[in-house]
């Protein structure tokens, strides 16, 4: 092992005198996998699953100690935190479909759960595929929509959400939850693990998961507890952990780390997509803080920076309005608050570069007071043309019109998306003069894709800024919050001592992207990444 990479830590099993290794159990899993299972995606789809020696360690040890009293399985709980792409999809639909028609169990009752329907249902839709393709499989097991059975011990298996009605009481041998960092809360966690399987002798709950980013989840008080277990098995005979993950010490960017972190290394990941995905990790904050979640099984924050400042700075460039007169062009509005910053975006988009523009506006009497507070140049910038100051304590709707209407006489305007918050009178007034005005939703489903596009340009050199020092600030200070599977939406940082770090120039630089979008796919396209990264 080379210094500085320390093996990731796994529990250490003893017998304690009250357990035995029943090798034949052990085997037993192991030959199912290798003589019912199939891989079912990529080249070695409708292959024998073979499984990988970490695999083939774990499910010894999980089902081969037994209770020297009854003979019954010691452990009824796995806890299994490993990063994404590791083969956790099909390994547990694998033990999901032994514990409905192999473990012995009459009138077994086996449950995927997670808090999305569709969530629960990626280990069900992989079990099914698995029967699909593999004949011996077929045989055993029956697929009716969304519910599989097993004729000979009168077994089931189904997929449930975080509806848990009717699920209390439930007398449950086996669950396998699926990616519980994402559960919203802990109530479809404790409905199928406490108590619900006292019938059974033997009941297993499985939860295999992905580092996360909410260190109050029921997902990171499992991983805590089995970081004790780790350290000391006594502390629950009944739960077999297995963690991987960094040491503190760690350098996320080093590839002996990424082998020690992936158990799969080499087999189903390579160490060229690593380098790649760490390549576009050095790229910005925010990929950074997805790579080391993602790939290294890091409990960070759902918030992080968005962009590093190399790369905004780097897509300054000197032009004017009038390099660009006559030019098609998308506007974004977002008010945000009368009481401080306002912005109002165009984004054109020119064979060579997407060009963009964004007007800020102050309210005079209070340029002082916010000054003070939030310790930037609000009076050097206004003097220097990079804010336009609008008179009284509030944000003069009628000179945001006003920029708005010279805007569609000088430039070929074809809309302008906004922010529905705070918004109905300037829309009305703008619709008054002719101008199309389209509400942007400020949620992950609607924002995520345009704030990922604006990244991607940046990062490609196909966005391009005017160098404005207020809005170059706010391209610092934007952060960006992460969702489930991966979607994105700006996010504005804390107030730190009174300071406030606005973002809306850059929030109306994406609500324009949302529009830029559109106009190309449409208005009820899906912007998945493939249609975007073609435009």
């Amino acid at each position: 092992m080379a210094r500085g990479i320390s093996p990731c830590p796994k529990q250490k099993v003893t017998h304690l005198g009250k357990y035995w290794y029943d090798s034949e159990a052990a085997e037993r899993i192991v030959l199912f996998f290798e003589n019912f299972c199939v891989q079912t995606t990529g080249p070695q789809a409708g292959k024998p699953f073979k499984l990988l020696d970490w695999q083939k360690e774990m499910l010894r040890t999980l089902f081969g100690w037994r209770r020297k009293k009854d003979g019954y399985r010691r452990f009824r709980k796995l806890f299994l935190l490993v990063p994404k792409k590791n083969g956790k999809s099909t390994l547990s639909a694998g033990l999901a479909l032994y514990l409905t028609g192999f473990d012995g169990e009459f009138n077994a009752k086996v449950f995927c759960a997670a808090t999305e329907k569709e969530q629960a249902k990626i280990v069900f839709d992989e079990a099914k595929t698995m029967i699909e393709m593999s004949p011996a499989l077929a045989e055993v097991f029956t697929v009716i929509k969304n519910c599989i059975t097993c004729a000979e011990t009168k077994s089931s298996f189904v997929p449930v959400s975080s509806d848990t009605k009717g699920r209390h009481g439930a007398n449950i041998s086996g669950c396998v939850f699926d990616e519980i960092h994402a559960l919203r809360d802990s109530e479809l966690y404790e409905v199928l693990t406490r108590g619900s399987g006292a019938a059974r002798k033997q009941p297993l709950y499985i939860a295999i998961t992905t580092a996360g980013s909410d260190r109050n989840s029921i997902a990171y008080s499992e991983y805590e507890h089995a970081k004790d277990v780790i350290e000391d098995e006594t502390v629950d005979e009944q739960l077999l952990a297995v963690v991987y993950e960094p040491s503190k010490t760690d350098d996320w960017k080093d590839r002996r780390v990424w082998a020690k972190v992936n158990p799969s290394m080499g087999a189903i990941l390579s160490e060229e997509f690593f380098e790649q995905e760490c390549k576009l990790a050095k790229q910005s904050p925010r990929n950074e803080n997805t790579f080391r979640k993602l790939h290294l099984n890091q409990w960070l924050s759902a918030v992080s920076r968005w962009l590093s400042s190399e790369v905004w700075r780097a897509a300054a460039r000197d032009y004017t309005a009038d390099d660009l007169k006559g030019k098609n062009c998308f506007g974004a509005l977002d008010l945000s608050s009368t009481l401080d910053l306002t912005a109002f975006g165009l984004l054109f988009p020119e064979p060579d570069k997407l060009y963009t523009i964004v007007h800020l506006f102050m309210p005079a009497d209070r340029i002082e007071a916010a000054e003070q507070r939030d310790k930037v140049p609000y009076s050097k910038w206004i003097s220097e043309g990079h804010i336009i100051a609008t008179p009284g304590n509030v944000v003069d709707y009628g000179a945001i019109v006003g920029k708005m209407e010279e805007a569609n006489q000088l430039f070929s305007l074809q809309e302008i998306g906004f922010d529905p918050y705070n918004a109905t009178m300037v829309v009305q007034q703008a619709e008054k003069i002719g101008i199309k005005m389209v509400p942007v939703s400020q949620n992950f489903a609607t924002i995520s894709q345009p704030t990922k596009e604006v990244e991607r340009r940046l990062e490609a050199g196909t966005m391009v800024h005017q160098n404005n020092p207020a809005l170059n600030w706010m391209a610092d200070n934007i952060e960006v919050r992460t969702g489930p599977n991966g979607v994105i939406a700006p996010h504005k940082p804390a107030e730190t001592a009174g300071k406030q770090k606005r973002i809306d120039g850059m929030v109306s630089l994406i609500i324009g992207m949302d529009r830029v979008l559109r106009s190309t796919l449409g208005e009820e396209e899906d912007f998945s990444d493939y249609k975007v990264r073609t435009l």
